[in-house]
Parts: structure tokens; sequence; C-alpha cells
């Protein structure tokens, strides 16, 4: 009897153990994102969280913070330089003034030919030009991927050229693409997300440029009546990615970094495609909702690029000593010769 109690205590022991190893190589990660889970891109993040576990084979647990649960958005960057999370969702143009090199990316009337080819421009740019990465302060950049471009949707009227702009009270993507409001006559209407419809409602804005995806998000899209499209690459796109402490990544098992490596062509994979079907649902709700939707013709686009220009120029003569010609050059060429999708 004394011989059997012994035995399965040995079991328990050596069994308890064992168990408690397993879970002391569970690797855990804090990823924080200001979308939330059901939207295109949320579904995209959350398909890249269940195939980096799986891959992990249970000993990788991504534990997500959804809408802004962890962090207000201008909270991020800070967050990331301390460490307070392992994978930060963040667009950097959503802090003025703290990209000023990298601003050029997100440019009014840059052309980009599509998500995909500033997915894989501006990784490029950032590994040639180390002035660029340096405005990163040592975080790390997983998976560039794009949000869609942002295009001109009113409430009361049609605008297809600048000169439709005067007096129309716009609700901007990005301080550039504000500054081409004002240089058409328009009014820049600075809003933070959660007042857009409210403010659409009562009249303080009436007209967006931004993504379809935030206008379905934010349901603006029940109010605005008129889509004017910009192509190549809109009235403005930005980049999107995810910022990573390199002290909290150090910490993490190699075979973990591996999984997390091997699956970042995944997660701008599903980024991408999850932006691009918000897009459509919102030009197919627009359709079915009797909305007018029309792309603005060759000589209008022109209009948009001609008074965007004097932005691109003065970009260029504020930070000519830090090399941003040939930065910007080499941008615009590599857009100009993209082949892929």
């Amino acid at each position: 009897m004394y011989k059997q109690i012994l035995t399965i205590a040995i079991v328990v022991i050596v069994v308890t153990g064992f168990m408690m190893d397993v879970c002391a190589q569970v690797t855990e990660l804090k990823f924080t994102t200001t979308v939330p889970d059901v939207s295109g891109l949320g579904r995209g993040q959350k398909a890249w969280i269940e195939k980096c576990e799986k891959d992990a084979n249970g000993k990788l647990k991504i534990i997500p913070y959804w809408s802004n649960s962890l962090f207000k958005p201008r909270e991020i960057f800070r967050g990331a330089l301390d460490g307070q999370a392992d994978l930060c969702y963040w667009v950097p143009n959503i802090e003025l003034g703290l990209m000023p090199l990298n601003s050029f990316v997100w440019f009014p009337m840059m052309g980009w030919p599509s998500v995909w080819a500033q997915s894989a421009i501006y990784p490029q740019l950032l590994k040639k030009f180390p002035q660029l990465m340096a405005e990163y302060r040592g975080l790390m950049v997983y998976g560039i991927s794009a949000i869609t471009p942002g295009h001109i949707s009113t409430l009361k009227q049609p605008v297809r050229a600048p000169a439709d702009l005067k007096g129309v009270k716009i609700t901007p993507a990005t301080e550039e693409v504000a500054q081409m409001v004002i240089a058409a006559g328009g009014a820049p209407v600075n809003l933070v997300v959660s007042d857009w419809y409210t403010s659409a409602e009562k009249g303080v804005t009436t007209g967006f440029i931004n993504a379809f995806g935030a206008l379905m998000a934010f349901r603006v899209m029940e109010l605005v009546k008129f889509h004017a499209l910009a192509e190549p690459g809109g009235f403005a796109m930005n980049p999107h990615f995810l910022l990573i402490n390199p002290e909290n990544w150090k910490k993490i098992p190699p075979d973990i970094q591996k999984v997390l490596k091997d699956n970042e062509p995944f997660y701008v994979e599903q980024c991408n495609n999850g932006v691009i079907m918000e897009e459509k649902m919102a030009l197919d709700y627009a359709a079915k909702n009797g909305h007018t939707t029309v792309t603005i013709n060759p000589a209008e686009y022109k209009q948009w690029a001609e008074l965007a220009q004097p932005i691109h120029d003065a970009w260029l003569k504020k930070n000519d000593a830090k090399g941003v010609k040939e930065i910007y050059d080499t941008a615009k060429k590599m857009i100009s010769e993209y082949k892929g999708k």
C-alpha cells in the first residue's frame, strides 16, 4: 500500500512538473490595435493571430486589445517606446509633426498605384534611407501594409474639381490634405473620428476626404451622398503597420521570433485584403442606396495634382539638407515603374 501511494505521488509530481514546464514555455504577447475585431482590417489581424498561434504549436498566445482598449491613438507610439505592449498597431500620420521626413508617403496626389504598391515600396525606402528609419527611434517596423485611398465624399453637392470645393467644409485625413483643401478655397474641419457622424448631422462638416472603410466604420456613409474617386492613389494613401520594441523582441524565444517573421507576409496580405474588402462594401452600399459615385477625369486629376505640388515643393525645400530630394525622386521613380498588382 505504501509503495502504491509513493508511486502515485511520484507520478503526480512528474506530471505536475511537466505541465508547469509546458505552461512556462508559452510566450504571451500583448497586441494593441485601434480597430474592432469585426472590421475588415480587424478580421485580417485576427486571422494573423490565429495563424501565428497555430504555427507555434501552442507555445504562443497573442492577447489582443481591440478598439483602443489599451492605448488611445496618440498614446501608441509612446507605449511602444516604453515597451508597454509587444505588438502595437500604428498609423504614422496620426500624430502631427512626429514623422516629418516620412510624411511624403501620405502626401496628396502621390499617385500610388495600389495598396500593394505602397506595401512593397515603402519598406524598400526605409531600408535604403536611414534618415527615414531614424524617425522610428529604434522601434522595429513589422508588416507594412496600406490603407485604401482617400476620396472625396460630400453630403449636399458633388465635388470633382478644386473649384467645386470653394466654401465647402471638409474633414481631411491628414494635415497635408487639409493644406490642399485650403488652397482650393475649402474649409478644413479637424474632427476626431468619434465625432464624425454627429458633426455631419449638425452641418459642422459637410464632407470627408478619407478611406471608404473609415466612413463605413463610423457610419457616415449613411449621410454622404456624393463620391468623387481620384485614380490612381486617391487624394492620399497612407501605410499602417506594427511597432515592436527591440527590448521586448529580445525576450521572445528564437523559435517564436521565427514564427512571427515567417508570418509577416501573411499579415500584410490579410491587412490589405481586409481594407480592400471594406472599400468594396462601401462602394456597394453607395450603389444600393442611390449615391452618386464618379471618377474624376484626367483634366480634373491634373488640377488636383497642380494644387498639391506646392505642398511637395515646400517639404522638399524645408528638408533639403536632410537629403529628401533623393528620397522623393526615388519614391516617384519606383511608383512610376511599379508593375505589381
